[in-house]
């Protein structure tokens, strides 16, 4: 039976929670941001979570992947619930996407129904703006989580 999850979701400032009962998960990822979609990949691995998951990963190129051969262990202990597909700004490479994470890329890898989650710097999200409209997917069906780098001044 697939546990209810309570997620915490952040845009900018504004923090909302959702609580959700997914069968199929598209997550956009670039850099940093796969750390929460790892977490979720994990969980559906070891049974605490049970429904399917595709993981859009972008990195300018092959060598910027983190967590690649841990995502990589992930998928292939998933029992095909789990799918990465990288996707490589910089670099053109056999086994990977080219380009940006787009809506005919979504398209082409996400089930046929499917929350979006996004999770990368600020101009991912700027991006993913775009690609949501073409995609046509209600509000609801898209969560955001955007990390803020803030500068430190030292203390003097």
């Amino acid at each position: 039976m697939a546990q209810k999850t309570e997620v915490t979701l952040s845009y900018a400032s504004s923090v909302s929670r959702a609580c959700f009962s997914p069968s199929a998960v598209a997550f956009m990822a670039g850099g940093s941001g796969i750390t929460p979609f790892y977490s979720m990949a994990a969980a559906i691995v070891s049974g605490l979570e049970d429904f399917n998951l595709t993981i859009l990963y972008g990195s300018r190129t092959s060598d910027n992947i983190l967590l690649k051969e841990e995502l990589e262990e992930l998928a292939q202990n998933s029992g095909g619930k789990v799918k990465v597909i990288h996707v490589l700004s910089d670099e053109e490479k056999a086994g990977y996407e080219h380009g940006f994470i787009t809506a005919e890329l979504i398209r082409k890898y996400a089930p046929k129904k499917y929350s979006l989650f996004i999770c990368g710097p600020k101009p991912l999200h700027a991006f993913a703006d775009e690609q949501v409209k073409k995609l046509g997917l209600k509000p609801k069906h898209v969560r955001r989580e955007l990390h803020l780098m803030l500068s430190l001044y030292p203390l003097s």
